[in-house]
């Protein structure tokens, strides 16, 4: 006689048309879930979950969603833009409840139909395997700023600083930076600065979004082309720019924790530059809560 195991299931099924509409689930117990979301609408709408039961209505943390086909989207909210939907979403639970609630919306109605399960799922990678960068530019969380490809005349530096608030409330993960010339002759260097001061009346540069109508970024990006370098900071050491538009490349992920800040500055040998080129630095990062 074969010995069949006792799986328990929770199931429900609702609409939501409005704003903060939910459908709710108790599943105490529950290891995994199944999300399906059918409808024509605008809006978005949020997974979470609760160690309490939906009429105890406890704390409610983010649950991440993997979309079937897919794989991971690096976040627990799916923005839906007015087109006939017919997907399936997987989530981790744990606790009691969970909730799918209308947190932005326009028009349209969502059907969602949640099938919780007491086992774990073993198919959760329905799709390619994305890596912490790939999952941020899919959440709205991956950035870039630059300098613009600028006419550096001699004597000058062109030099920026990041800074990260001591209020931010994310860890910067600054992944690439990217410096590229035009045709020169002269020898070029790329310096990092640690802890650099603040530079005086610079250019600010508004960090782009990786995902049009993602977040803004709180992080400080400010540049300026002068005859004055860095100050205040410890230098530790330069690389030098391949010439004539070959870029250089700095792709060792440097993590910039709130209150932390970091410069670069390009300068020709020992100093500013002696004749003029043009330049331009970008640099590209991802941002993770800390609360």
């Amino acid at each position: 006689m074969s010995y069949k195991p006792s799986i328990s299931t929770w199931q429900t099924t609702g609409t939501i048309n409005s704003l903060n509409g939910t459908v709710e689930l108790d599943a105490p117990g529950s290891s995994s879930a199944i999300i399906s979301v059918s409808g024509t609408f605008v809006g978005s709408l949020t997974f979470t979950g609760s160690g309490a039961t939906v009429a105890e209505n406890g704390i409610q943390g983010g649950r991440l969603a993997f979309k079937s086909g897919v794989g991971s989207l690096g976040t627990n909210v799916i923005d839906i833009k007015g087109t006939s939907v017919n997907n399936e979403y997987r989530i981790v639970t744990g606790g009691k409840s969970i909730r799918v609630k209308m947190t932005s919306y326009t028009s349209g109605t969502a059907t969602v139909k949640i099938t919780a399960s007491a086992e774990a799922s073993t198919v959760f990678i329905n799709g390619p395997v994305h890596d912490a960068f790939e999952e941020a530019v899919r959440a709205g969380r991956a950035f870039s700023a630059g300098t613009g490809f600028q006419a550096i005349t001699g004597s000058n530096y062109l030099k920026y600083r990041f800074a990260n608030p001591a209020n931010s409330g994310v860890n910067a993960f600054v992944t690439i930076r990217r410096t590229v010339t035009a045709t020169t002759t002269e020898f070029l260097n790329s310096q990092l600065v640690i802890n650099p001061s603040a530079i005086t009346t610079p250019t600010v540069v508004t960090p782009s979004n990786l995902k049009t109508g993602g977040v803004s970024s709180l992080i400080e990006f400010t540049t300026k082309l002068e005859a004055t370098a860095l100050t205040g900071g410890i230098i530790t050491g330069g690389l030098p720019i391949p010439l004539n538009g070959i870029p250089l490349n700095i792709e060792v992920i440097r993590l910039v924790q709130p209150g932390e800040v970091f410069g670069y500055q390009i300068q020709g040998a020992g100093g500013p530059l002696s004749q003029s080129v043009s330049c331009g630095v970008a640099v590209i990062w991802y941002e993770e809560n800390i609360n």
